[in-house]
């Protein structure tokens, strides 16, 4: 940006002083100051474009990866964690969480990759509540609360376990959306 700008004032400068006393060195002082402006204005639509290209091909591999529709996702939107769940709803973020957590699934662009980032700590968090908090039943089911609660109250610290998976949940559902939203307006797709 500086270069740019300090580029742009030596232009300027060149041209008035090839308006005041028009002669061949100022002229090719002008020409070279406006081609390196040119060549500078070329180098970062190039670079814009390739880390676009990036990004669109990385969002489209996040909403094949973590659809809003279908999936964990849709699944964690409208499950209340009192009530028991096959445990292979939650496959899309387990595989979300091991797949994007590296380097090469980091968005360009800060205003996806935040999201991204605080989509996937949310993920994790969940994850680890919920692995924590649920138990295995049978048939790949799992439950929050154990089989010798089932009839009888159920204790403050498991309600807040519920409570917390609910609302982890929903707030996976909000950032995803919110991702899924500054893709398609950063990335016009």
């Amino acid at each position: 940006m500086i270069l740019k700008l300090s580029n742009l004032i030596a232009l300027l400068l060149a041209e008035a002083w090839l308006i005041s006393s028009p002669d061949w060195e100022p002229g090719i002082l002008f020409i070279g100051f406006l081609s390196s402006l040119i060549f500078q204005e070329v180098k970062d639509l190039q670079a814009h474009n390739s880390q676009n290209s990036h990004d669109k091909e990385l969002f489209k591999e996040f909403i094949n990866d973590l659809p809003s529709t279908s999936g964990s996702i849709e699944f964690i939107r409208e499950h209340d964690f009192h009530n028991s769940f096959k445990l292979s709803k939650l496959d899309n973020l387990r595989e979300f969480v091991k797949k994007w957590n590296n380097a090469e699934y980091e968005f360009i662009n800060h205003d996806l990759e935040n999201p991204r980032n605080k989509l996937l700590n949310t993920i994790f968090e969940f994850i680890e509540v919920s692995g924590l908090n649920t138990f295995p039943e049978r048939d790949g089911w799992q439950t929050s609360i154990p089989k010798y609660l089932e009839n009888g109250d159920i204790p403050p610290i498991r309600k807040k376990a519920i409570e917390k998976m609910n609302a982890l949940g929903y707030d996976i559902f909000i950032q995803h959306q919110a991702l899924v939203r500054a893709g398609k307006n950063k990335l016009n797709t």
